[in-house]
């Protein structure tokens, strides 16, 4: 039977996004999707983004027959309307399940007005973080991404000596990609002006601070809290980056600063003064 999803996690990209979905796919009484971003408010590209997706779970030896066959439903099915996509919750039964999709934060209101419509109680998770370091974080994937190709992994080249320098980053800045993604205060407002004190915001502060605490908190608010059996998977870095050494992270800081230090201004003024000494020196990234 369809479903519409119980929460829509929106971003932020590079925010903890990726280690979320992984830790509530291996938490009892969650259920989530085998693609972590469905993409459907919004975009056109679905199907076409993923046919590499397909061909890789086709091709795995392991690959359970009923996650394959979602993962051809995700791609091949048409249309790409309402009741294909709530089609991809049913394997969810009983548990709670949700689409965790950065790309959701910058969506205009009528895509936003569009999520209402089809998933009127979903709870609405933004998980913001430091301007600083996940304009950095972004900046420097985006970066690997040309450097590596886009089917390339950062991870696998990350012990390989390959680094990424400031110049490299800094040629990512007009990126359609990062400029909206950069404005997380942007995106809460938008959010909430459609689905109101149904959008809960969480700080990445915390959940580097405390994974184990900050997933309590998250699948407490959303009236269902689980861990992994494994607690391991808590602790697990999601996405390893290619690193960026201390000079260059100090020079790319510098050149991004004004719009760092006006994105914190109005995240205060959005959700309230931040705990966090978010204008502090960032260390090197890797």
């Amino acid at each position: 039977m369809s479903k519409p999803p119980d929460f829509i996690c929106i971003g932020a990209a590079k925010a903890g996004t990726t280690w979320l979905c992984r830790s509530l796919r291996n938490s009892p009484g969650y259920w989530m999707p085998p693609v972590k971003e469905l993409r459907y408010f919004g975009h056109k590209d679905i199907g076409e983004r993923d046919k590499g997706l397909l061909q890789n779970a086709e091709a795995a030896p392991d690959m359970q027959p009923e996650q394959l066959e979602w993962i051809r439903r995700y791609v091949t099915g048409s249309p790409k309307d309402d009741a294909w996509y709530l089609s991809l919750f049913a394997s969810a039964g009983d548990n709670m399940t949700g689409d965790i999709s950065p790309g959701y934060a910058p969506l205009a209101k009528r895509f936003i007005e569009h999520a209402k419509r089809l998933c009127p109680n979903a709870s609405i998770l933004m998980l913001v973080r430091n301007p600083f370091e996940r304009n950095i974080s972004h900046l420097a994937n985006l970066a690997a991404r040309k450097l590596l190709g886009h089917k390339s992994r950062p991870n696998q080249h990350h012990e390989a000596g390959v680094a990424l320098t400031a110049d490299m980053l800094r040629a990512e800045l007009a990126s359609p990609a990062f400029v909206r993604q950069s404005e997380q205060a942007l995106a809460v407002r938008q959010w909430r002006a459609v689905f109101g004190d149904r959008v809960m915001v969480f700080f990445y502060d915390d959940l580097a601070a405390n994974p184990v605490t900050f997933l309590d908190k998250v699948t407490g608010s959303l009236g269902n809290p689980s861990r992994p059996s494994d607690e391991a998977v808590l602790f697990a870095r999601a996405n390893p980056m290619l690193p960026v050494s201390t000079e260059d992270v100090a020079k790319i800081r510098e050149t991004i600063r004004p719009m760092c230090e006006a994105e914190i201004a109005a995240l205060n003024s959005e959700i309230g003064p931040t705990p966090y000494l978010w204008n502090r020196l960032a260390p090197a990234y890797t």
